[in-house]
């Protein structure tokens, strides 16, 4: 053939390799991040794919359901198509419900889950535009989906790469949700780019791990809940001394906290519940969600020890509330599974009053005191002290008086009355203290405390007194 026919076979090979190259571009339509081997994370992903018709749950007015069986899906989601740049991930898509086909245009930012739950498999989609009157409630991908996030007709899907978006109707206040297979995407270079978005992200961590359990729980940040805050008041009453301490148990995942209450019970209640006969006293506080849609349990719970010591003979008592624990308990109804979820201190405890009430006849306090710690910060000042007067002579209506002022309420300093019920008689125009109480807010951290401390004379009897508000955020 000769050298000159070597290099035209050479040339027209080259060329006829170009021509199929484009001639495969134009009929293909789109380049797929594909998660083939060699992949390079950090490439651009540029591209488009038509991922596979969905059904999806309808949950009425917001009402989140059991779902069975795929005979309890609503709607049908069709022509779902994917689009991603290294900015945004576009989301198209039709809801097919009673006969009424509506297009559905979306696009998010992707940023990575920030609960080590999901150990680095899983993003979440930031909303930047959508169409039509919806909310978007629920925008994630996870990868090698497990059984805790999928619907039970879904559960096929466990191990694959995952997409869920749940959408909620400003007009009717229905959720649209739907679960799919995106094996397509390449999850790793979809990561990648979902760290560099975050890097220069004005979102904090704690925002993006809070939209994450909004998301989790289906949940509108504009919608109000009206189970986040629920008052508590517990009280008891002792005629001799008492000082108790902790006798550490581990009998459960919590302690002193029995493991069925995270597998049964209904959902968005509060549930209390409080052991004052104990030598060592404690209550707790939870409510529990549904999770991702499933019947699988996410519970939040603040466990509180409650520690009055009474010293009769000293005349100086006192009542603590302290933090123990303010975790996050998820149980997989599928599996059996019950372990800490890492979504901890959600539970704020608000509006808290500890009291101490002589019950003898001319009993008397005659000092206080204060302190506390919240949020890795002492207490400089209490909210309120309350201070109860009844009459000398043993008739008359009680008063009360209200301290707010700085001058009043500072913590680390007693102040002191009168010693004896005969002097405060004499120094109050008939008037002596049977009741002091103190209100903070804002323990939720473990080892956030709140501490009252009286000192008295002729004392024999006591009740004690602690009200809170478990407060969810």
């Amino acid at each position: 053939m000769g050298l000159i026919g070597i290099y035209l076979c050479k040339m027209m090979y080259m060329k006829f390799r170009k021509v199929l190259t484009l001639w495969l571009t134009l009929m293909l339509g789109f380049t797929i991040p594909l998660s083939s081997v060699g992949a390079d994370p950090s490439a651009d992903i540029a591209g488009s794919i038509s991922i596979s018709d969905s059904p999806a749950a309808v949950f009425e007015k917001g009402n989140i359901q059991t779902i069975k069986s795929a005979d309890q899906f609503a709607a049908g989601i069709e022509n779902i198509k994917v689009k991603t740049s290294n900015e945004l991930l576009e989301l198209n898509f039709d809801v097919v419900q009673n006969g009424i086909k509506e297009k559905i245009a979306l696009s998010v930012i992707l940023y990575p889950s920030q609960n080590s739950f999901f150990e680095n498999n899983a993003l979440i989609g930031v909303a930047e535009r959508i169409n039509g009157p919806y909310d978007l409630l629920s925008f994630r991908i996870e990868n090698k989906a497990t059984s805790y996030t999928l619907l039970e007709p879904n559960l096929h899907l466990e191990g694959h790469t995952v997409l869920t978006v749940g959408l909620l109707s400003k007009t009717s206040g229905d959720i649209i949700y739907f679960q799919q297979s995106v094996d397509s995407i390449n999850f790793d270079q979809l990561q990648a780019n979902a760290n560099k978005q975050f890097a220069k992200a004005r979102l904090t961590k704690d925002e993006l791990a809070q939209l994450e359990v909004n998301y989790l729980l289906l949940r509108s940040p504009f919608t109000i809940q009206s189970s986040l805050s629920e008052e508590v008041v517990i009280s008891g009453t002792a005629s001799e001394n008492t000082d108790k301490t902790h006798a550490v148990q581990a009998q459960s995942l919590l302690y002193n906290v029995p493991d069925s209450i995270f597998m049964s019970g209904p959902f968005d209640q509060w549930q209390h519940y409080n052991n004052t006969t104990s030598i060592s006293p404690y209550c707790y506080s939870y409510i529990t969600y549904r999770f991702a849609g499933t019947d699988n349990r996410l519970t939040y719970i603040v466990f509180l020890d409650i520690n009055p010591i009474l010293n009769f003979s000293t005349q100086e008592f006192s009542l603590q509330m302290t933090v123990r624990d303010n975790v996050s308990v998820i149980y997989n109804v599928y599996t059996g599974e019950l372990g800490f979820f890492g979504d901890n201190n959600r539970i704020k405890v608000n509006n808290i009053t500890l009291k101490l009430t002589s019950n003898t006849n001319k009993g008397v306090f005659n000092a206080r005191y204060y302190t506390g710690r919240k949020t890795g910060s002492n207490i400089g000042n209490i909210i309120k002290a309350i201070i109860t007067w009844i009459p000398y002579a043993g008739t008359g209506l009680a008063s009360y008086e209200y301290l707010t002022a700085s001058s009043d309420t500072t913590t680390n300093k007693w102040f002191t009355y009168p010693a004896t019920a005969e002097a405060q008689n004499l120094a109050y125009n008939g008037k002596i203290i049977s009741e002091i109480a103190a209100e903070e807010s804002g323990l939720r951290n473990s080892n956030d405390y709140f501490l009252l401390m009286t000192k008295g004379n002729g004392i024999n009897s006591i009740t004690w007194q602690y009200t809170y508000t478990a407060y969810y955020s």
